[in-house]
């Protein structure tokens, strides 16, 4: 079996994509709230999974830490067609002028490279999710959400870019466009 864990937009994803391709009867999802909650679900999938595949890299990291699972632990990477898809949707919500942006979890070289390719300044606030450059250690979403928040409210920024709906909330909690 494989186990599916991530935020619920996301595992109906995966789930989807595994019907889709015949696995529907191997793949089981568990979907979150809050990514504290991730290793919980991981821990029971365990039981019944040879890999647990995560939606993201905040909850594969915080499994890893855990050195409590026994099965192969995976999950899926923000690529460039993630960014450049969110381009495209800055574009349209603002006419065509690309606003200034804060962004996370994308690798700061991706991010330069996709809006060198387009011909654009890339943006200067980039937050790593990872602490120091430790695939192994990732940042705590307050963590975050402070960076973004800080950078909206210095006026750095028009809009926060993050990939953790968790921040996405607290964002939007605190009145910043996301």
């Amino acid at each position: 079996m494989i186990g599916v864990i991530g935020p619920a937009d996301s595992t109906a994803l995966a789930l989807s994509v595994a019907a889709e391709v015949g696995l529907a009867d191997v793949v089981v999802g568990r979907s979150y709230a809050s990514v504290e909650t991730s290793l919980g679900l991981a821990r029971e999938l365990d039981r019944v999974c040879q890999v647990l595949l995560f939606t993201g890299r905040v909850p594969y990291a915080l499994a890893r830490a855990s050195d409590s699972l026994g099965a192969t632990l995976r999950y899926v990477p923000h690529s460039g067609a993630d960014l450049y898809r969110t381009l495209v949707h800055l574009l349209r919500a603002y006419r065509g002028e690309l606003p200034r942006v804060s962004l996370d979890t994308i690798q700061p070289a991706l991010v330069r490279e996709a809006y060198e390719d387009l011909g654009l300044e890339p943006p200067r606030h980039i937050l790593p999710l990872e602490v120091d450059g430790d695939p192994d250690r990732v940042r705590a979403a307050a963590d975050i959400v402070a960076f973004h928040l800080a950078r909206f409210q210095a006026g750095d920024v028009d809009v926060c870019v993050t990939c953790l709906g968790e921040v996405d909330r607290e964002l939007r909690a605190a009145g910043v466009r996301t």
